[in-house]
């Protein structure tokens, strides 16, 4: 049996569209596939990429944040807190009002100073008038100095009314005339 020429032409080309197919099917179509796979990947990787080099570009930032609050907690309990140096200093003054009273001193006059930055702090200063025996300016100082947070006496004058005879001559011992300055920091105005 003779097959025709256009039946062999034709079976040959069935035959080499059906390898063309196992082949797309077996390896053409699994490469596309990976090809794709792999774009995907690319593109996710480059977008991973991005995020990591905004975060490597803000990382300046981060640590300057991360040492300000580090120096917070250390400072904590050391520095003055309020909203306002001027609301610290109403606070500070209501507390040297009670000290002073609880030592048997009296209480002239106290006057807040003005507020100034010092290394990177806002100093907190208060100047006080006050008339106290000896030990109750001891006992006040010392609560001054030795409280949290941390106060530091700048100026300190003493004075005594009486003459040297009178005061030879008294059994009592007199008031002394202090003024003194003492000062507290805050922190830094937030930015």
């Amino acid at each position: 049996m003779k097959v025709s020429v256009w039946a062999s032409r034709g079976a040959a080309i069935a035959i080499l569209i059906a390898v063309i197919i196992a082949f797309y099917l077996t390896l053409g179509q699994p490469l596309i596939d990976s090809f794709i796979a792999h774009r995907e990947s690319i593109t996710q990787s480059q977008a991973i990429l991005a995020k990591y080099q905004d975060l490597n570009a803000s990382r300046a930032q981060i640590n300057t944040r991360l040492k300000r609050l580090r120096t917070a907690q250390e400072n904590e309990g050391r520095l003055l807190t309020g909203e306002s140096a001027q609301l610290v200093g109403a606070k500070l003054q209501n507390r040297l009002k009670e000290l002073v009273e609880a030592n048997n001193a009296n209480l002239g006059s106290m006057q807040l100073l003005a507020v100034r930055q010092e290394e990177g702090f806002q100093r907190v200063s208060m100047a006080v008038a006050l008339k106290a025996p000896i030990e109750s300016l001891q006992s006040i100082l010392y609560e001054i100095e030795n409280q949290s947070p941390y106060f530091f006496i700048e100026k300190l004058e003493l004075r005594r009314d009486r003459s040297f005879a009178q005061m030879a001559n008294s059994e009592k011992e007199s008031e002394l005339q202090v003024r003194l300055e003492f000062y507290g920091y805050m922190p830094p105005e937030a930015s």
